[in-house]
Protein backbone atom coordinates (compact mmCIF):
# COMPACT_ATOMS: atom_id res chain seq x y z
CA UNK A 1 0.00 0.00 0.00
CA UNK A 2 1.28 3.04 -1.12
CA UNK A 3 1.55 6.50 0.86
CA UNK A 4 -0.86 8.28 -1.34
CA UNK A 5 -3.59 5.35 -0.52
CA UNK A 6 -3.32 5.27 3.36
CA UNK A 7 -3.61 9.35 3.23
CA UNK A 8 -6.77 8.79 1.35
CA UNK A 9 -7.89 6.21 3.42
CA UNK A 10 -6.92 8.99 6.13
CA UNK A 11 -9.02 11.19 4.76
CA UNK A 12 -12.25 9.41 4.29
CA UNK A 13 -11.50 7.66 7.78
CA UNK A 14 -11.63 11.07 9.40
CA UNK A 15 -14.63 12.49 7.07
CA UNK A 16 -16.92 9.49 8.03
CA UNK A 17 -16.15 9.74 11.65
CA UNK A 18 -17.13 13.73 11.41
CA UNK A 19 -20.10 12.79 9.52
CA UNK A 20 -21.11 10.20 11.72
CA UNK A 21 -20.17 12.32 14.78
CA UNK A 22 -22.39 15.01 13.64
CA UNK A 23 -25.12 13.00 12.27
CA UNK A 24 -25.43 10.70 15.21
CA UNK A 25 -25.61 14.28 17.71
CA UNK A 26 -28.05 16.40 15.64
CA UNK A 27 -30.47 12.99 15.44
CA UNK A 28 -30.07 12.59 19.94
CA UNK A 29 -30.40 16.01 19.66
CA UNK A 30 -33.74 16.29 17.84
CA UNK A 31 -34.98 13.02 19.66
CA UNK A 32 -34.03 14.89 23.28
CA UNK A 33 -36.30 17.80 21.89
CA UNK A 34 -38.94 16.45 20.28
CA UNK A 35 -39.62 13.15 23.39
CA UNK A 36 -37.94 13.59 25.92
CA UNK A 37 -38.00 9.57 27.27
CA UNK A 38 -35.82 8.82 24.15
CA UNK A 39 -33.42 12.09 24.61
CA UNK A 40 -32.77 11.29 28.70
CA UNK A 41 -32.58 7.09 27.99
CA UNK A 42 -29.86 7.76 26.11
CA UNK A 43 -28.21 10.68 27.54
CA UNK A 44 -28.14 8.96 30.87
CA UNK A 45 -27.27 5.49 29.22
CA UNK A 46 -24.16 7.39 28.14
CA UNK A 47 -23.43 8.47 31.27
CA UNK A 48 -24.08 4.92 33.13
CA UNK A 49 -21.48 3.53 30.72
CA UNK A 50 -18.87 6.55 31.27
CA UNK A 51 -19.62 5.88 34.78
CA UNK A 52 -18.87 2.01 34.76
CA UNK A 53 -15.90 2.84 32.77
CA UNK A 54 -13.91 4.28 36.04
CA UNK A 55 -15.55 1.11 37.93
CA UNK A 56 -14.33 -1.89 35.94
CA UNK A 57 -13.19 -2.65 32.19
CA UNK A 58 -14.79 -5.72 32.12
CA UNK A 59 -18.30 -4.43 32.76
CA UNK A 60 -17.97 -1.35 31.21
CA UNK A 61 -17.39 -3.24 27.83
CA UNK A 62 -20.50 -5.26 28.35
CA UNK A 63 -22.64 -2.36 29.66
CA UNK A 64 -21.38 -0.27 26.38
CA UNK A 65 -22.79 -2.97 24.30
CA UNK A 66 -25.84 -3.20 26.04
CA UNK A 67 -26.37 0.45 25.64
CA UNK A 68 -25.41 0.92 22.51
CA UNK A 69 -28.09 -1.78 21.34
CA UNK A 70 -30.38 -0.24 23.50
CA UNK A 71 -29.62 3.82 22.21
CA UNK A 72 -29.56 2.46 18.75
CA UNK A 73 -33.29 0.82 19.20
CA UNK A 74 -34.56 4.29 20.78
CA UNK A 75 -33.03 6.21 17.79
CA UNK A 76 -34.35 3.44 14.96
CA UNK A 77 -38.04 4.09 16.45
CA UNK A 78 -37.43 7.59 16.98
CA UNK A 79 -35.89 8.33 12.98
CA UNK A 80 -38.90 5.43 11.87
CA UNK A 81 -41.60 7.35 13.55
CA UNK A 82 -40.57 10.70 12.10
CA UNK A 83 -38.52 10.32 8.88
CA UNK A 84 -40.36 12.25 7.13
CA UNK A 85 -38.83 15.54 8.52
CA UNK A 86 -35.88 16.73 6.80
CA UNK A 87 -33.95 16.97 10.35
CA UNK A 88 -34.58 12.88 10.83
CA UNK A 89 -33.85 11.69 7.06
CA UNK A 90 -31.40 13.93 6.34
CA UNK A 91 -28.88 12.81 9.57
CA UNK A 92 -30.02 9.48 8.59
CA UNK A 93 -28.08 9.03 5.19
CA UNK A 94 -25.08 11.14 6.33
CA UNK A 95 -24.89 8.26 8.79
CA UNK A 96 -25.44 5.54 6.44
CA UNK A 97 -23.26 6.82 4.00
CA UNK A 98 -20.52 7.21 6.69
CA UNK A 99 -20.97 3.79 7.98
CA UNK A 100 -20.45 2.48 4.67
CA UNK A 101 -17.58 4.28 4.53
CA UNK A 102 -15.72 3.61 7.60
CA UNK A 103 -16.81 -0.74 5.98
CA UNK A 104 -14.53 0.51 2.75
CA UNK A 105 -12.03 1.75 5.05
CA UNK A 106 -12.09 -1.17 7.73
CA UNK A 107 -11.88 -4.10 4.91
CA UNK A 108 -9.00 -1.90 2.77
CA UNK A 109 -6.59 -1.63 5.97
CA UNK A 110 -7.50 -5.17 6.54
CA UNK A 111 -6.43 -6.42 3.44
CA UNK A 112 -3.15 -4.59 3.35
CA UNK A 113 -2.32 -6.58 6.55
CA UNK A 114 -2.27 -3.76 8.74
CA UNK A 115 -4.15 -4.64 11.00
CA UNK A 116 -3.01 -6.83 14.16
Amino acid sequence: MSAEEIQVLGWVLALSVCGLSVSWLILLMEAFFHDKRIGFACVFGGFGAALAMGISEKISHGMLMVLAVFNLALIGLFAFKNFRKPLVYIPLFVLVISVVALIWVWRKIDLAGLLP
